[in-house]
Order: structure tokens, then sequence, then C-alpha cells
């Protein structure tokens, strides 16, 4: 696959009705499982949403409303027969004897990263474990941040590695890249307001943004969804609950506590 034209897969994931990833690792890995597992249909819940694969099932990435990200997952996600133009089949060796069988996603625990160049090989093997935990003497089960990330925008009041340790003590991990698996955000009224870049992709996946009052309570016994809630300084973010939920129980998939 490496070996192809961009333009080629480009075109071989639209053909079949694919959203084309921007990094080429993920257009690869993409393509590899659609041609081994089936190109995949759109989400059932939102209608038009992609699945995509993420640790140990797939996810929709696309929206309900404007401001609620879908939260769609599935480990059996409709799929159709991959379908390949002559022009292209007739330009690669390798796919001038492809013909799509279905096979069926084999799931163990969460899949660890890797550089490995041979992305169709790699799909059709079971996923492996490549997880770590907290280990500070702590019940970590039951702290309210247990498994999840938080992220932070403009200045506050605790420095970075105030905030950093104080999650972290709390069962959770500070991260700097904002995405759909981030619980929530810390930060401003005013950032809020200016929408920034980091805003402007919080907004966009559906990321809830609280203010740093919310640290008055934090601590080992709070509702964290309700605490969540009580602080939100964002118009969006959605079902917090539910999102919660969600992530809990792919952390449960991650540690192969999950079904």
């Amino acid at each position: 696959i490496e070996k192809m034209k961009r333009t080629d897969i480009v075109r071989l994931l639209e053909y079949n009705n694919q959203h084309v990833p921007e990094s080429n690792s993920s257009k690869y890995e993409r393509l590899a499982d659609c041609m081994v597992f089936g190109a995949l249909e759109k989400c059932p819940e939102c209608k038009n949403g992609q699945l995509v694969f993420r640790i140990a099932g797939y996810i929709c990435t696309g929206h309900i409303s404007e401001w609620t990200t879908c939260l769609y997952q599935t480990q059996t996600p409709a799929r159709k027969s991959f379908k390949i133009p002559e022009d292209i089949r007739d330009s690669y060796d390798f796919l001038s004897t492809y013909e799509f069988k279905e096979h069926k996603r084999v799931y163990n625990k969460v899949e660890a990263p890797t550089s490995a160049v041979n992305h169709i090989e790699r799909a059709m093997q079971p996923s492996t474990s490549s997880t770590s935990a907290i280990e500070n003497g702590t019940d970590v089960a039951k702290l309210p941040l247990k498994g999840h990330k938080v992220a932070y925008v403009g200045k506050m009041k605790l420095s970075k590695r105030a905030l950093k340790e104080k999650i972290l003590s709390l069962g959770g991990k500070l991260v700097d890249e904002i995405d759909r698996t981030v619980l929530f955000i810390i930060s401003t009224q005013k950032e809020v307001e200016k929408e920034g870049a980091k805003i402007a992709k919080a907004k966009t996946c559906g990321v809830t943004v609280v203010s740093e009052d919310v640290f008055d309570a934090l601590n080992e016994k709070v509702d964290i969804c309700d605490l969540i809630k009580r602080n939100t300084i964002s118009p969006w973010g959605g079902d917090v609950s539910k999102k919660h939920k969600t992530l809990v129980d792919k952390d449960k998939l991650k540690s192969g506590r999950g079904e």
C-alpha cells in the first residue's frame, strides 16, 4: 500500500465512500481495514458519520447536532464489499489478483502503537495490550478521573506542573492534544469567548469546557459528572454522563475487562 500513489489511495477510499484522513499513515490504515474487512457503512445513529478504528472497536466521528458529537461505538460495524476501479487494479500487481473476501476482525485488548509498514498484515492480526496503571498505593479504580484525559487552555492559577500532579493524583492524565476522547477542558470564560484554535477544536469535538473552580471540589469522592455540569462554561458538550460512561467502557476494553 505504501508504494501506491497518494492520489490512487485517495481515489480508492472515495470510490468506496470512505472519508479520507489527512495523514498518510491514517490513509494506509483505513485502506487496509477496508480491503481486509470491507468498506464501512455510515454510522447508524447520526446517519452521516465515518466510523474509525480506535482502541478495541469502532467509533463514530460524526455529530448528532451542531454542538453534540455522536458517541456511537461498536465492534461489529456494518460493511460492504470493497471495490476497485479497473484502471487502478491494472496499475498494481498486488491489486490485479485481489478479490474481496469477508473477514471478521478479532479483538483482544487495546492495539499497541506500531511503526510496522505491512498494514494489511497488521489488520489481520488480533490486537495486543499496551496499557499502564498508576501505582501509588491508592485504589485507582475509585478515583474520579481514573483512565480519563483532561486538557487545559489559557493561563491558569495553578502551574502546568501543579495541574498535572493534581489530575494525576485523581487517576487522570493531562494532555496537550484535544480530541473527542478528552473528558473535559479547563479554561476561562474569556478563552471560550475568544475561541482560539484549541477552543475551536474542543467545540468541533464536543468537549465540555469547565472553569478552574472545578478544582475547589475535585477530590477522591466527588461525582465527576455532576461537578463538570456545575462548572461548565461552554455552550456545547452534550450529555456529560453518557460521554463519561462511554469513555469508562472504552477504558475497560483497554485494560481487558470489557466484553
